[in-house]
């Protein structure tokens, strides 16, 4: 029987539920980087630290918590696991944390945030491609949306997504750091990419870097 998208996302909340307690060791012991390498992206677009910004695939906080050390303390976060969100509410970095899963839409108001962040959030698995079209329906115009790519199998669909919003002109690429291993102790060959975008009212549409896919 086939699992409809409802099952998956429970059963992947599940598994991060019972990762929870231990997944801010485990990630320290990997050398994970895209906190730290997202919140750097978000310094460079955002200067406002009161710019009110959702954190889509917030877990246990570890990117709130590299923005909040930056000087950004407007942030809600969105996680489909309690587990995970329990850690983050006892670091205390969201104003909100928001238990769903981000899949075609979610019950929140449209244009609501300066800025959305997605690490480690679209990758097979997780959320779908489409999705990116809700985070364009929650970004106020003109916001920033800040998301990471992972460059192997299955990341394809992704990209061409994105390169449709662009070509839709519902969106421009403003970014592309080079690729990175976000996992350097454990998987030094998977390789992420973090683009950011600038929600439509922009006059015109930029070309998707070919040399970061």
């Amino acid at each position: 029987m086939e699992l409809g998208k409802s099952d998956l996302n429970a059963m992947l909340a599940l598994g991060y539920d019972a990762w929870a307690p231990r997944y801010d060791a485990d990630m320290h012991d990997y050398g994970y980087r895209l906190p730290s390498r997202m919140a750097a992206e978000v310094r460079r677009h955002i200067p406002n630290g009161d710019a009110l910004m959702l954190d889509v695939g917030a877990g246990s906080g570890l990117l709130g918590q590299a923005l909040r050390d930056g000087g950004y303390d407007n942030l809600e976060g969105l996680d489909p696991s309690p587990g995970m969100l329990r850690q983050a509410r006892a670091k205390g970095v969201y104003r909100r944390r928001l238990q769903m899963a981000l899949g075609a839409t979610t019950p929140l108001d449209a244009h609501r945030y300066e800025a959305i962040l997605a690490g480690g959030v679209f990758k097979p698995g997780h959320a779908p491609p489409q999705a990116l079209e809700e985070l364009l329906r929650l970004a106020r115009p003109g916001g920033i949306i800040v998301i990471s790519l992972e460059t192997g199998p299955g990341g394809e669909a992704y990209t061409c997504f994105g390169r449709r919003l662009v070509a839709q002109q519902k969106w421009r690429h403003l970014r592309a750091t080079a690729p990175f291993a976000h996992l350097p102790r454990v998987a030094p060959e998977a390789m992420t990419v973090i683009h950011t975008f600038q929600t439509s009212h922009a006059r015109r549409h930029d070309r998707w870097p070919s040399n970061n896919t």
